[in-house]
């Protein structure tokens, strides 16, 4: 359990007395966050420095900041030496979401993004979709300061799945189109995020056709030193938006039991946007989120873990729709979202090498306060969500070249929505039908399974599932529904390692996006009119095949990829009548429909070069292409081709400073929903470029500063798709206690 490095110092008596015995020292290496031994250790000292009182000792080892230390004659008999633990590169990560098991990016066949907790720490993103924003292949739509939805592959909204530690976080309702929700997540109790790009449907069952997003929290962590009790804490400001945060962080653990959790606030302001837009009024708010994670080992190579999280908005405002769209009013207020997850994982059972077992249970509640202006009617809709999930992974290695994963998952999600109209000059209040059927259900089921062969410097994978759904509600408005759509999807691929680190891979992919309820009883308004339920839809289906190249040097990482995927099937607002007319409350009437065939093309590019000792160059590049076949026109929202540049040096692991640009080039190929869309110009979106300055630098041993200054420039400028402009020059400054 620990590396124990005796040294016999004989060289370390004849630069002391030689009266002095020669001492033997038992010198134990640990990682300093986890208290665990690091195996591959290494001990070394100078015996040149002969004559001088002290030995220098220089203890190393992969991927940990080297400590030096002198040995004299007063140094204890037994001593431990805690290293730091330095970043891996980009293709050095450990990733479970690309296949469904931990593998190092190094090996995986596929296009993989990470962003680390070190990169958390280094930007303090306000919300998780700004923390996507420096990852390569996404680019984050923001309608509002509390939201944010990532374009994947040019796909955004219930077509790119987002995961929290592996459970669904898109649920029945989960809209078309950017929406919300990946704001509900607690940035400062995650430990990493992945993303994969392109389909991930086989593993992880509908909506995985532009990508899957999966929220890596940080798990507790055993000790090995008996109890240990840590607490950390981080205080932030931000002068752009007078936006204050912070976190109060806490853990405990021995070898058996292990504990981690804490509680976050985040207060911000009415924004101010670049160059002499000003401030932009509705857009601050306020939230509050806690988390606790307690994990026990029930035995050798069986781990019982335990979470729960919640997070709370109040008052979330759409400037778009209050300056734009003529509202007095328009907030989500509060919105909120519980999860509380059970998981169980064994190993070396004989049957399997591998299983994972995840009890889940999610609550959404959305609450939207909207009012036009001159109106005398304030509506209060309410939309509910309980989600009950069950899933069970098994893997077995059936030869030292055959892999087999296979499992199932069932979802169940039950919808309370609600509308109450208030006449504020009487208080009279009206209910009225929801934003969809009170009480109306969701199930799915699914199966799937997948084998990985590998023989010498080849391997190659096959994978399919089947997922059957059922949609059911009672609704006095429209007619009953029931709606059992189902899928089948398949994939293969293979990969072959070049002479050197260098790695060729391609696959071909099955994706689909089953109707959900917000697509089939959908009745209330959107941006450009009324919709109507529409309760004969099919799934979406997307097939995309894939290139790429994975290429490492000692000081050079890099992934080039190529896709293009076909869609068909695409669910699209078409015109329509309700209750015999194309109007309805004075809004043209729009119904869902199977209507669109579709295709993406496009490249990405990801590059690492480790410059020096010190001293990380990161850039990366993205170009899609979407084209609406059947409109013969381009796809919506399609991104320009955009990317991002960082250089970073960092003499010691807690210390670094940085710059860092983004970019974006003109978006002038709109479709008809663009030219219809209040938050694209009708000329288009213009390019752009932001340039950060960050760092950060060690106060104590256990106190950190860390600032930086965003949109150093003040350029005005806004993302393709975004209901508001990016924030304008904005200083911030942290204050961390680390464990």
């Amino acid at each position: 359990m620990r590396t124990i490095c005796l040294a016999s110092f004989l060289l370390f008596a004849a630069s002391l007395s030689a009266a002095q015995p020669v001492p033997s020292i038992d010198i134990r290496v640990i990682d300093e966050h986890t208290g665990l031994a690091i195996p591959d250790a290494l001990v070394s000292f100078d015996a040149a420095s002969g004559g001088s009182d002290a030995v220098p000792v220089q203890v190393t080892a992969d991927g940990y900041e080297a400590r030096a230390l002198a040995i004299t004659a007063a140094t204890p008999r037994s001593i431990i030496v805690r290293l730091r633990r330095l970043p891996p590169r980009v293709d050095e990560h450990v990733v479970v979401t690309a296949g469904r098991a931990r593998e190092t990016l190094t090996d995986v066949p596929r296009a993989v993004s990470v962003v680390t907790r070190a990169d958390l720490d280094a930007r303090l993103p306000g919300t998780t979709p700004d923390a996507l924003m420096d990852t390569a292949g996404v680019l984050v739509q923001k309608t509002n300061l509390g939201a944010g939805a990532p374009y994947v592959r040019g796909l955004v909204g219930n077509q790119i799945l987002v995961l929290i530690d592996g459970v669904r976080l898109n649920n029945a309702t989960y809209r078309f189109g950017p929406n919300q929700y990946l704001g509900t997540v607690d940035p400062d109790m995650l430990g990493a995020i992945e993303v994969v790009r392109g389909p991930g449907s086989v593993l992880y069952g509908s909506d995985a056709i532009g990508g899957v997003v999966n929220l890596v929290t940080r798990t507790p962590e055993f000790s090995a030193q008996g109890w240990t009790r840590t607490f950390e804490s981080r205080a932030g400001v931000s002068a752009g938006a007078a936006e204050q945060r912070g976190r109060l962080g806490f853990s405990a653990a021995n070898a058996t039991w292990a504990l981690r959790g804490g509680v976050s606030a985040h207060n911000t302001g009415d924004m101010r946007a670049g160059g002499h837009r000003g401030t932009l009024s509705p857009s601050g708010y306020s939230e509050a989120a806690g988390d606790v994670a307690a994990a026990v080992r029930l035995a050798p190579g069986h781990l019982l873990t335990a979470t729960v999280q919640v997070h709370h908005q109040d008052d979330v405002p759409r400037w778009d729709q209050v300056v734009q769209r003529g509202f007095s009013r328009y907030a989500f207020d509060p919105q909120t979202r519980q999860l509380g997850s059970l998981r169980y994982t064994a190993q070396a059972l004989g049957w399997a090498d591998a299983v994972a077992a995840t009890a889940s249970f999610q609550s959404t509640d959305e609450r939207r306060r909207i009012q036009r202006a001159g109106s005398v009617t304030d509506t209060t809709e309410r939309d509910r969500v309980r989600t009950l999930g069950l899933s069970m992974d098994v893997q077995k290695r059936l030869s030292p070249g055959l892999l087999l994963q296979g499992g199932g998952e069932v979802y169940a999600d039950e919808v309370g929505s609600t509308r109450v109209d208030v006449d504020t000059r009487t208080g009279a209040a009206l209910g009225r039908r929801g934003l969809y059927p009170d009480g109306a259900t969701a199930t799915s089921a699914a199966v799937f399974a997948r084998g990985v062969w590998t023989v010498g410097r080849v391997r190659a994978e096959a994978g399919t599932r089947f997922s059957s759904f059922r949609i059911a509600a009672s609704d006095a408005t429209f007619r009953n529904l029931d709606v059992t759509p189902s899928a089948w999807v398949r994939q293969a691929g293979a990969s072959v390692r070049l002479v050197g680190q260098h790695l060729l891979f391609g696959s071909l992919a099955q994706s689909f996006r089953a109707p959900n309820i917000d697509d089939v009883s959908t009745l209330g308004r959107f941006d450009s009119g009324i919709e109507v339920p529409s309760p004969g839809l099919t799934p979406e289906r997307g097939l995309t095949s894939e290139l790429g190249l994975r290429t490492r040097s000692r000081a050079v990482s890099a992934t080039v990829v190529a896709f293009r995927t076909d869609l068909t099937g695409l669910i699209d607002r078409v015109r329509a009548n309700y209750q015999g007319s194309p109007v309805f409350e004075d809004q043209p009437v729009f119904q869902k429909a199977n209507v669109g065939e579709a295709r993406v093309t496009g490249g990405e590019v990801e590059v690492e070069w480790r410059a020096g000792r010190a001293v990380t160059v990161t850039a990366h590049a993205t170009a899609t292409r979407g084209q609406a076949l059947t409109r013969n026109e381009p796809m919506r929202r399609i991104p320009p081709v955009n990317g991002g540049l960082a250089v970073q040096w960092r003499p010691r692991a807690a210390a670094w400073a940085g710059l860092s640009t983004r970019w974006a080039t003109r978006q002038d190929r709109l479709s008809s929903g663009d030219l219809a869309d209040h938050r694209i110009s009708s000329t288009g979106t213009p390019a752009w470029m932001t340039v950060d300055a960050f760092g950060a630098a060690p106060l104590s041993r256990r106190l950190q500063v860390t600032g930086g200054v965003r949109n150093l420039f003040d350029r005005l400028y806004r993302v393709h798709g975004s209901g508001i402009d990016a924030p304008g020059v904005t200083a911030w400054l942290a204050i961390g206690i680390r464990p």
